[in-house]
């Protein structure tokens, strides 16, 4: 793997990092919590100064980050400790992470969608490239896409859907050229489906529609994120899908991948795996944030926190399985 990749990926996995420790930290120090520092990366640390009661540290190890604040791990007495704030404040640092990870992809997502724009409805095909099964049934520039099966094409994602779903038959489609509709014989041949057959014409939107479709996407991506992670776990569990995770190392490939395609592949790019740090976050599993938000929700209803000692260790057990699985994902890629 080349160097620059590697660079690249470490930069752009570290700004993600930084955005979801500034969530912490920034909400920490909001409602009055005392930090006693902020850590980019793990391991021995390389450089760092303290300002205030704070001390910020860059570390060895690009492989996350940490706000140490008073009391979070190790009850204290002093008054501005983690553990003797009230829920709400608790609850409210504790998310301020993910929540900072969907702002940031939500503004990666506008400046996408400001800078490509939206696709023409209808669809409209942009370009037919040359030697392809578009090109040898006569699809040509300038055709609006009607009917692919008699099925009506309202977006790219639907008309994109319909093929892959036909990749091997032939399918018929409906377009419209020079205000009359025409019916094409489009053979989808499998051979061909690593490549790009045409290129859709998109529209150029004002900030305000980017932002209002950038925010209606990134919701969209969510609910998906969501249920692919509910059906990941389901085969994890049953001893299925171990090839289908990526680790640090599938990413950095990814990510490289973006870097040579252009900002815009890597902007995408980095929506995705802001929007994936924030919620894998969220998952109530011990040593993650959503976890210790369970144990915020549980003392919330029993109106008393849960032993400090107790919960540290489950967190604990949590970190240890976390790593041995990060170990093997990572084992599983490299040898990929």
């Amino acid at each position: 793997m080349p160097i620059t990749t590697i660079i690249v990926a470490i930069i752009f996995l570290g700004i993600l990092i930084i955005f979801h420790e500034l969530g912490h930290f920034i909400t920490a120090k909001r409602v009055g919590i005392k930090v006693e520092e902020f850590a980019i990366g793990m391991g021995p640390k390389i450089l760092g100064f303290k300002k205030g009661e704070t001390a910020y540290s860059l570390r060895i190890l690009p492989i996350g980050g940490y706000v140490k604040m008073i009391g979070e791990d190790i009850k204290s007495d002093d008054r501005r400790a983690f553990n003797n704030q009230k829920v709400w404040k608790r609850f409210a640092v504790l998310s301020a992470g993910s929540l900072m990870n969907f702002v940031l992809a939500v503004i990666f997502i506008v400046i996408l969608v400001y800078n490509i724009g939206v696709p023409a409805s209808p669809v409209e095909i942009e370009r037919v490239f040359e030697n392809t099964p578009a090109q040898r049934a006569g699809l040509m520039a300038g055709d609006k896409i009607l009917l692919v099966e008699g099925i009506r094409v309202d977006t790219v994602n639907k008309f994109a859907e319909i093929l892959n779903e036909n990749w091997g038959d032939s399918i018929e489609i409906k377009v419209l050229r020079d205000n009359k509709e025409r019916d094409i014989l489009l053979t989808l041949e499998p051979e061909a489906a690593e490549r790009p057959m045409i290129s859709i014409k998109y529209e150029k939107v004002s900030v305000f529609q980017a932002i209002g479709l950038g925010v209606r996407e990134f919701f969209s991506i969510i609910r998906k994120m969501i249920v692919s992670l509910v059906l990941l776990i389901r085969d994890l569990f049953a001893g299925r899908a171990v090839d289908e995770v990526m680790g640090p190392v599938g990413i950095i490939g990814e990510i490289g991948k973006a870097f040579q395609k252009g900002k815009l592949y890597l902007l995408r790019l980095g929506a995705l795996l802001s929007i994936n740090l924030g919620v894998i976050n969220l998952v109530p599993f011990p040593a993650l944030d959503g976890s210790r938000l369970v144990f915020l929700l549980v003392e919330g209803v029993r109106g008393k926190p849960i032993d400090q000692e107790k919960e540290g260790l489950i967190h604990f057990a949590g970190f240890v399985v976390l790593i041995a699985l990060m170990i093997f994902i990572t084992y599983n890629d490299i040898t990929r």
